[in-house]
């Protein structure tokens, strides 16, 4: 009865709010994104928070988020804070945002290719209309409370555009920064890659450490016909943060669509991927390593759609969990009647470093199609004792051997970074994790 009680506040909370935010927004609140915003608030209504009742959270437990009363974040705020020194140092065109809006000229400032559109999501509304309004909320299923207050308070985030047959050449890294107490930062996020055209994309979420605020956040990415997007998702949020991320993807004939998430930082972390494979010889890949220590808690949750036949689909998740820290990873891949020929691998596996950590971990195969080759499992386990004593037997110190056991468990998953700079540094960054540094 008391969680029910909060839920209910929590929804009156952002109904609530949402009155000021429209009123904040003056002559924008007609525009397009209108119709989006009024759907999220009153799907919030329908569909509510989760519980531990809900299926799809039946492992995370949100209430400690909806007790607190944060603040959407309506216009720019913050102190001044040199933005250049979070970016992760390799050759990118980069965009800033900050506390849930765009900083400097809401653009690169780098030159982009011709007809390549880079820029935040609410300076393309204005000059972009009709392709952004082209893909806009058609990929989003509002589901859960989450994705109705991101609809609901829908304001900025960063717009790509790629047209047919451009490659970008070098990655575009997006860092999204976040240091407002008690704020709400709602991302909404949109890539479209056209026929052919191919890119890297690295979206990196930092906050300053210490602060306690809740950045939730959609993606909806289109790759099209014969097109290659990598999507790389970083978080390296303050450990008194809440982070819920939302992707929903829609490949087409022949499209590759790459994705890999790595959550370093944030007290309760949930990130959600969906992907449509909605075409034939299309190849998908989900890769994941979360990292967790104290108590943190990191949730991750995969659904990969096979419609059509001649399809791949790989999922690699591996979790390595310390001290009090929680994982969860559930994954599904559903194989339509008419989805032939696929072929679906599915892995998780989880490396406890303590006697107090703990894995819930849910692969799943349902398949309707009578010609294909599927797979999925589930492992978990601790440092190997006699590989570790092996090491040790060598004079290497045991922290040192440790390392080499955890770089080693991880390097199935970092191995499949296809940006060199950016692999060197997560592999850095992970085991400076366990040794107590951010």
């Amino acid at each position: 009865m008391k969680r029910k009680k909060e839920i209910e506040n929590a929804i009156e909370w952002y109904k609530n709010k949402f009155a000021e935010f429209e009123n904040r927004l003056n002559g924008e609140k007609e525009k397009f994104a209108h119709s989006i915003r009024r759907k999220g608030i009153e799907r919030l209504e329908e569909v509510g928070f989760p519980t531990l009742k809900t299926e799809e959270w039946k492992y995370t437990n949100v209430i400690p988020l909806l007790k607190n009363s944060f603040v959407p974040i309506t216009e720019k705020t913050g102190e001044e804070i040199k933005l250049s020194e979070k970016f992760y140092d390799f050759d990118s065109y980069c965009i800033a945002f900050y506390n849930g809006f765009a900083e400097g000229n809401n653009t690169t400032e780098n030159a982009l290719p011709e007809g390549v559109i880079v820029e935040s999501l609410k300076f393309a509304v204005e000059n972009h209309s009709e392709l952004v309004n082209k893909h806009l909320g058609k990929y989003l299923k509002i589901n859960s409370g989450f994705e109705a207050i991101n609809s609901a308070y829908l304001n900025d985030g960063i717009f790509v555009y790629l047209p047919k047959n451009t490659v970008l050449e070098k990655p575009l890294q997006i860092l999204f920064f976040d240091d407002a107490d008690e704020g709400l930062s709602n991302y909404r996020n949109l890539i479209v890659a056209e026929k052919n055209s191919s890119a890297s994309v690295v979206f990196n979420s930092a906050g300053g450490e210490g602060k306690k605020y809740f950045v939730n956040t959609v993606n909806e990415i289109v790759v099209g016909e014969n097109a290659a997007l990598k999507l790389y998702t970083i978080q390296n949020e303050s450990a008194a943060s809440y982070h819920i991320e939302k992707s929903e993807a829609e490949v087409k004939d022949s499209g590759t669509f790459k994705y890999y998430s790595f959550p370093f930082g944030g007290g309760l972390v949930r990130n959600d991927i969906s992907v449509d494979l909605d075409g034939e010889n299309i190849n998908c890949h989900l890769y994941g390593l979360y990292p967790a220590r104290k108590d943190q808690h990191i949730d991750n949750h995969t659904f990969i759609n096979h419609t059509k036949p001649n399809s791949f689909s790989e999922e690699l998740y591996k979790g390595i969990l310390e001290d009090e820290a929680h994982g969860v990873f559930a994954g599904k891949i559903l194989v339509s009647p008419d989805a032939q020929k696929t072929n679906a691998y599915q892995s998780n596996k989880t490396l406890l470093l303590s006697r107090t950590a703990t894995i819930d971990t849910k692969p799943q195969l349902e398949i309707y199609a009578d010609d294909v080759k599927c797979s999925h499992g589930a492992t978990v386990g601790q440092l190997d004792k006699e590989q570790l004593f092996y090491i040790l037997s060598r004079g290497i110190p045991f922290d040192a051997a440790r390392s080499m056991l955890i770089k080693a468990f991880a390097n199935d998953v970092l191995a499949k970074v296809e940006i060199k700079e950016l692999k060197e540094l997560l592999n850095a960054q992970m085991l400076r994790h366990f040794d107590g540094e951010k």
